[in-house]
């Protein structure tokens, strides 16, 4: 028996309503049924790696497993295109796309899923200091609740792009690693990587209750004592210490690093070890400007450990920069 089609023309706001349960599609191909210049997207059930959706011979790996990351993958930033769905006897769904939507899925991002603008200042006031920093730097993005308004945070969590200091233009809940690749821009550089920091604040040493590097240093030396470490000076402007009296057959979960003695910034590490391969291996820790009463935890890739001054320059400046602006 022939399929029976049922053909419905929706805008994307209206398919997250109406297709999301019934996002359970094989994968097709474009085909000559693909008239005015639409293409033919097949979105896959969650056990499926993903769907393809094609314009001509170009074919683009998509990540979209339901018809609410087909959305998310348009983006809600720009003009709506219109879908078409259609859903067979068996109940399998096919969205068949304008042009302007594959053209939409290509463009830069431009608004967080609220619609906030990226580069819109959210007022923050930290330890009493006013920060205006552009929404797509801060970590998760803001809700519409955190607009028009200054917003009283005990210390600011954000992420960005080394060495061009920009705000990701991807969600920094929705990716793994240092490296995403963001909706049209091409892969990363391989000199390119996502730095990510928290509880940015402006705060003295000795301040009550406040652990600085070096406090943290001695707290962490402090069971087995200082003799049972040794130390090391890095090429790179930090010092390599670890315990040569470490009573366990297996080596040590980390690899630590800390700042010169008497240098500024204080610096303490923790990074993966050479032995251990996880996929995304990194560095973190505590660092704090004496110099600028300026203090956050940071965590960047490993392989990146011989960077660090740029990059803790670079939280620095960017804290300056928002103060300014706020």
């Amino acid at each position: 028996m022939m399929s029976r089609l049922l053909v419905l023309t929706v805008f994307v706001l209206g398919l997250l309503a109406a297709t999301a349960p019934q996002a359970q599609v094989a994968h097709k191909a474009p085909d000559a049924s693909a008239q005015g210049g639409r293409i033919i997207y097949a979105v896959g059930d969650p056990g499926h790696a993903g769907a393809l959706y094609g314009h001509e011979h170009t074919w683009l790996r998509a990540q979209s497993k339901s018809a609410l990351e087909l959305i998310d993958a348009l983006g809600n930033d720009g003009p709506k295109p219109s879908i078409t769905v259609k859903v067979d006897d068996e109940g399998r769904s096919t969205f068949l796309l304008s042009n302007a939507a594959l053209a939409t899925a290509a463009e830069l991002r431009t608004m967080t899923h609220s619609g906030i603008p990226l580069d819109e200042r959210i007022l923050v006031r930290v330890r009493g200091v006013l920060l205006g920093i552009p929404a797509g730097y801060l970590w998760p993005w803001p809700g519409q609740d955190l607009r028009n308004r200054v917003n009283e945070w005990r210390g600011v969590d954000f992420h960005f792009w080394i060495p061009d200091r920009r705000y990701p233009e991807i969600s920094p809940i929705s990716y793994a690693g240092f490296r995403p690749k963001e909706r049209g821009r091409g892969e990363p550089a391989r000199d390119a990587y996502i730095v990510q920091v928290r509880g940015l604040q402006p705060i003295k040493l000795g301040e009550p209750g406040y652990i600085s590097p070096e406090q943290g240093l001695r707290n962490s030396t402090s069971i087995a004592g200082i003799a049972s470490y040794s130390f090391k000076n890095e090429e790179f402007g930090l010092v390599r210490f670890w315990n040569h009296d470490w009573p366990y057959p297996q080596p040590e979960p980390f690899t630590f690093y800390r700042h010169v003695e008497g240098s500024d910034p204080q610096v303490h590490l923790r990074c993966t070890p050479p032995h251990e391969k996880p996929p995304f291996p990194g560095c973190a820790g505590e660092i704090h400007f004496a110099g600028d009463d300026v203090g956050f935890f940071i965590h960047f890739p490993r392989d990146e450990l011989p960077n660090w001054r740029q990059m803790v320059l670079a939280v620095r400046e960017l804290f300056d920069a928002w103060r300014t602006a706020g």
